[in-house]
């Protein structure tokens, strides 16, 4: 059995997307996914030609598209699946919470790890 995790885009107290990982939860996997994935991203509203998606979301809707799809191109079949979009609505050892900015938390079995940004994640899980 593995280290299960969910991953919550919440955009002005709402819910966009819940992504469950079944294995692989902790900092070091999931978080350092979810840390390379927002690391040299930035969230606008409203772009031009000359952006590129490797570097800009338009808005969290964008980014949870963009997140949805980054997890499941690496992943084996039954490892990432979208769930009901209410908080903690599956109980898991780590949870990831990006909203705003990506301001990021990260629990662990409901204990406050990480309260962020993504460069202050690398420092906190010595990301290299």
């Amino acid at each position: 059995m593995g280290t299960h995790a969910s991953i919550y885009v919440v955009s002005n107290g709402e819910v966009l997307c819940h992504l469950f990982s079944q294995h692989d939860g902790y900092p070091e996997g999931v978080g350092y996914e979810l840390y390379k994935l927002m690391k040299n991203r930035h969230i606008v509203n409203g772009f031009t030609g000359d952006m590129k998606y490797t570097k800009y979301s338009n808005g969290l809707e964008d980014f949870a598209a963009l997140l949805v799809w980054h997890f499941k191109k690496q992943s084996k079949l039954g490892t990432i699946y979208l769930m009901p979009t209410e908080l903690n609505s599956v109980n898991t050892e780590y949870t990831y919470i990006v909203s705003e900015n990506l301001h990021t938390e990260v629990y662990n079995c409901g204990t406050l790890l990480f309260d962020g940004y993504p460069a202050e994640m690398k420092e906190s899980f010595n990301f290299h």
